[in-house]
């Protein structure tokens, strides 16, 4: 039996927390949305893969720290640029060059004026560039779902923060257990 055999199962118990940890926001149960949160990333990594574990390892701990009471978007922010940057190599290493990088850099420069810390801005940066190497939708994703993180964090609703994770969910179903033959170099 090959570890493929084994990413279905494990991409389902993705998406169940995904879907647990939406309903724990909703109905605010905070124990079981920290105990869902933490289960969207790791069974999609393939451990095999150095970089993917690095990447994994940067966005679990984004997680963790953005899970906090006093949490610091600031703080999850730099964990997470840590795997963006891991997975970025990860996808160089496998030969993918950017897609649209133009795009993705003017999606970045149109936010400027909505962002006003330079630690985000510099965040929002590596985002765009992580989001051009995506071979799916899971980079575009990701970055509507910290694009939510800022719209929630001026205008919360509830709603709005379960869009937040559905769109964080899939977007790492997409980036960590995309279908294999995304890693083909279309261009």
């Amino acid at each position: 039996m090959s570890l493929s055999d084994f990413r279905t199962p494990l991409r389902f118990v993705s998406a169940a927390a995904t879907a647990t940890t939406t309903v724990a926001k909703l109905t605010k149960r905070r124990k079981l949305q920290r105990v869902a949160k933490m289960l969207i990333v790791p069974p999609l990594i393939d451990y095999r893969d150095p970089l993917m574990v690095l990447g994994g390892l940067g966005h679990a701990a984004g997680d963790l720290v953005l899970l906090r009471k006093n949490r610091k978007l600031e703080q999850g922010a730099a964990c997470f640029a840590a795997g963006h940057a891991a997975m970025i190599l990860c996808q160089v290493r496998r030969g993918v060059r950017p897609q649209y990088p133009w795009v993705h850099a003017g999606l970045w420069l149109a936010a400027v004026p909505l962002i006003r810390d330079p630690k985000l801005l510099a965040y929002g940066a590596l985002l765009a560039a992580y989001s051009s190497y995506s071979r799916s939708l899971g980079g575009p994703l990701f970055v509507l779902s910290d694009a939510l993180i800022i719209a929630n964090k001026r205008f919360p609703h509830p709603l709005l923060d379960a869009a937040v994770t559905v769109t964080y969910g899939s977007a790492q179903l997409m980036l960590f257990a995309p279908d294999e033959s995304s890693y083909r170099q279309v261009n």
